[in-house]
């Protein structure tokens, strides 16, 4: 059985992180009102909604792969018209993909009996009448300390020998996201091996914190022959949006808020499919220039 089965929550005081967040669920019981579930990959929306619809009839959809207005007048609102025992519950995954006449349509459905749980990453991209009929519940990445223990229990029971820097590297490589924690961790189930962080960074085809570590003292420094060297080297062998990604949390750790405003706006533009040799250095030009 694949880890991210194995170790998913069955009930809500299992779910990692968002401590409030879950007891404000837990306090409402089977009679909670339309929920807006929202925050970043990994953090336990979809996990949450899988718990709550154990005691009703529930359909799922996820609005990534049915977007437009035919979902709603066919699948939800037929699915809604239904007559059964059970309360009717539908989660809606991704419901922040919905088209803006899709999102109009379903807010009329929300009027009636069925309930709803809504899952989006973004709750801004939700039409503010679809929002007010919700409870909207933030979820936020896990934190380190919170993940620590789970990763360290898990490994235990697997007979994972991973050092403790080794361990660290998982969660950062996760970026808060615990079903990433487990798929990381998925490959290494047979190995006997001790596993260490340079092991990890080489399997999952990233830059090691030393070499991005060393790029951004760098940068501080405007070593800007030894830059270009580095740069070269890193860009050969990974990919820029890791190059970034990595220079982007060293300067978290850092509290280097200039930096990461640099690194915030080349992010975005990889996310906007531009990807090129270029852009990083151009992206880092920038940064030595507003340095």
């Amino acid at each position: 059985m694949l880890l991210v089965d194995l170790y998913k929550p069955r009930i809500l005081e299992d779910v990692l992180g968002n401590k409030q967040v879950i007891k404000i669920i837990e306090e409402m019981g089977v009679d909670f009102p339309h929920l807006c579930l929202t925050g970043p990959p990994g953090t336990g929306k979809t996990t949450v909604a899988h718990i709550l619809k154990s005691q009703f009839k529930s359909l799922e959809l996820n609005a990534s792969d049915e977007r437009g207005i035919d979902v709603v007048r066919n699948k939800i609102k037929n699915f809604c018209n239904r007559i059964d025992n059970k309360q009717l519950l539908i989660i809606l995954d991704e419901c922040d993909n919905l088209t803006l006449i899709a999102q109009q349509a379903l807010r009329r459905l929300m009027e009636g009996d069925t309930k709803f749980i809504l899952i989006c990453n973004d709750v801004s991209k939700v039409i503010e009448p679809i929002q007010s009929r919700c409870a909207i519940l933030k979820f936020e990445r896990i934190s380190i300390s919170e993940f620590l223990p789970r990763i360290k229990e898990i490994c235990k029971k697997e007979n994972l020998n991973l050092t403790p820097s080794a361990l660290k590297t998982v969660i950062n490589l996760s970026k808060g996201d615990f079903r990433n924690c487990l798929n990381i961790l998925q490959p290494l189930i047979n190995l006997k091996c001790e596993i260490t962080d340079t092991f990890l960074y080489k399997l999952n085809g990233v830059p090691s914190y030393d070499k991005i570590e060393t790029l951004y003292h760098l940068i501080k420094d405007v070593n800007l022959k030894e830059i270009n060297l580095l740069l070269n080297e890193l860009t050969d062998n990974y990919d820029n949006s890791d190059i970034i990604s990595g220079l982007y949390q060293i300067c978290k750790i850092n509290n280097d808020f200039n930096i990461l405003k640099v690194c915030s706006k080349y992010q975005f533009k990889l996310v906007n499919g531009i990807n090129s040799k270029i852009q990083l250095f151009s992206m880092i030009y920038l940064i030595i220039k507003d340095n």
